[in-house]
C-alpha cells in the first residue's frame, strides 16, 4: 500500500513538472485518503481490543460464553476477530471490539455452575417441607457437586401458592444434562400425586352475597 501511495505521488509530481493541473488530481488523494482512515479506524479498534482480549484473558479457548449479542463455546481469538461456535454448531466471527465493549459473561471461569429449579406449589403445600423434599431428590442426580449442597428458598406467593427455587451446584459441561434430568425428575414427583396441582381461585359474588354482606 505504501509503495503504491508514492508511486502515484511521484505520477502526480511529474505531471505538475510537465505543467499538467494536478489539483483534482490531489483532491481525489485526499479523499481517498480520508476514506482509507475512516476504513482503518474500525480495523484498528478491533486490532486493539484484541490485544486487550488477549493480555487481561477475560476468556480463553474452550470457554463457554455470552457475548456481543452470541452464546457459544470460543474456538479461536484473533487479532481482529474471535470466533464462536454457537449450540446448534453455526460458527460466528465476532469483531473484538464489540466483544470487548460489551458485557462478557463467562459460564466456565467459576469452579462450577448453580442450575435453578423454580417450582409452584399449591396453597396447601408446605414450602419448607417441599425445599426438602425437591433438594434430596435433585441432590441424587448425577453430575451433581457435594459441596456447596443443595439448596432451596421461597422467592414468591401468587395466587396459586407459593413459589420455590432450587439450586444444585454442577461443572459446566454437565449444566445442560443436569438441568434436562432434573426437570424431569420434579416432573416425575408432581405425577405421583403427592403435590396437589396448583389452581388459581375465583370467587364470584352474588347479589344476595353482596345483600349479606
Amino acid at each position: 500500500t505504501l509503495g503504491v501511495g508514492l508511486k502515484g505521488m511521484a505520477l502526480i509530481l511529474i505531471l505538475g513538472i510537465f505543467g499538467f493541473e494536478t489539483t483534482s488530481f490531489s483532491a481525489i488523494l485526499a479523499a481517498a485518503g480520508v476514506a482509507i482512515g475512516v476504513a482503518w479506524s474500525g480495523l484498528l479498534s478491533n486490532f486493539a481490543a484484541g490485544i486487550f482480549l488477549i493480555l487481561f484473558r477475560p476468556f480463553k479457548i474452550g470457554d463457554a460464553i455470552t457475548a456481543g449479542g452470541v452464546t457459544g463455546t470460543v474456538r479461536e481469538i484473533g487479532l481482529f476477530a474471535t470466533s464462536i461456535d454457537s449450540g446448534d454448531n453455526l460458527r460466528y466471527f465476532v469483531g473484538n471490539n464489540k466483544l470487548f465493549s460489551d458485557n462478557i459473561l463467562n459460564y466456565s471461569m467459576n469452579p462450577y455452575r448453580m442450575a435453578q429449579f423454580r417450582i409452584q406449589l399449591a396453597h396447601s403445600v408446605n414450602p419448607t417441607q417441599a425445599i426438602e423434599r425437591f433438594s434430596a431428590a435433585l441432590g441424587t442426580l448425577d453430575g451433581i457437586r457435594i459441596n456447596p449442597p443443595p439448596s432451596g428458598e421461597i422467592i414468591e406467593f401468587n395466587p396459586m401458592g407459593a413459589l420455590i427455587v432450587v439450586r444444585v451446584a454442577c461443572h459446566q459441561t454437565q449444566f445442560t444434562m443436569v438441568q434436562s434430568n432434573g426437570n424431569q425428575l420434579i416432573s416425575e414427583i408432581l405425577r405421583n400425586g403427592d403435590f396437589p396441582v396448583p389452581e388459581t381461585r375465583t370467587f364470584v359474588a352474588t347479589s344476595a352475597d353482596r345483600g349479606k354482606a
